[in-house]
């Protein structure tokens, strides 16, 4: 659907909204591009994008000295929808009234939790089987039933280990020794090889689009309390006034406070 938001720029380093633009195709996103100068576009130096395949091809093409960066959170955020595939589809092949279902419909977060994090001296409470319990057991009673999640959880607290401790070594060593499973991690450790050398970037660099997302927070939030826009193009000048003029209305907040 035309007209909507679809495209969004910041400066990284300070958070400055550049543009929204209300198109995500390779044809209109570069020819807004194409509005700098190539020598302008030839200063950058960093972009970092998710693994969205439009946006690298436009990226390479655009801002030819530019290096692509994978955000971090989109890596382990890949992971995490496979595991969650598993989960959910094993779920739904159970009966609802068993021990295992409750336990995978209310302890979802178990299977994302870093293992770290994971306290194997105290037991805790469980919901859905309402029993406080330690959560290495938990696990191995829901692995054993459940073999291809068990595998699935154990490859992504290798990604998440990599990730969070920017171990580049320990990334391509699994990439490297990785063996086909038949689960939804098969897929995602194909994408990681495919995009392997923005995601490996990522851990060099401190760069993120931690920012970027904010700032969609905040135009989600002025969608929710705008009670709806008759034109998009109204809504693109709202987020416009609000974004670009950030300075301005901080400033006059603090005044308001103060008087």
């Amino acid at each position: 659907m035309k007209n909507r938001y679809g495209f969004e720029m910041i400066n990284g380093s300070n958070s400055d909204f550049i543009e929204i633009f209300p198109e995500r195709t390779n044809a209109k996103v570069r020819g807004y591009l194409a509005n700098f100068s190539l020598k302008n576009r030839k200063c950058v130096k960093l972009v970092v994008t998710d693994m969205n395949a439009n946006y690298q091809t436009v990226v390479r093409r655009m801002f030819p000295n530019a290096q692509v960066v994978i955000d971090r959170f989109h890596t382990v955020q890949l992971a995490m929808k496979a595991v969650q595939s598993v989960r959910t589809g094993y779920q739904n092949t159970v009966d609802n009234r068993t021990r295992i279902y409750k336990i995978l419909k209310s302890n979802w977060k178990l299977f994302l939790t870093n293992e770290s994090k994971y306290d194997i001296f105290a037991s805790r409470w469980f919901k859905g089987i309402n029993q406080y319990a330690f959560t290495i057991d938990i696990l191995d009673e829901v692995y054993t039933q459940c073999p291809n999640l068990g595998i699935a959880c154990e490859i992504y607290q290798l990604i998440l280990r990599a990730v969070n401790s920017r171990k580049e070594d320990e990334f391509v060593a699994l990439l490297k020794n990785y063996k086909t499973t038949g689960t939804p991690m098969d897929t995602v450790i194909k994408t990681y090889k495919k995009y392997r050398r923005g995601i490996i970037e990522s851990f060099r660099v401190k760069a993120s689009n931690g920012r970027i997302e904010g700032i969609n927070r905040r135009i989600k939030q002025m969608k929710r309390t705008a009670y709806g826009y008759a034109k998009p193009a109204n809504f693109f000048h709202r987020i416009r006034l609000q974004l670009l003029n950030k300075h301005v209305l901080t400033s006059q907040f603090t005044k308001l406070m103060t008087e």
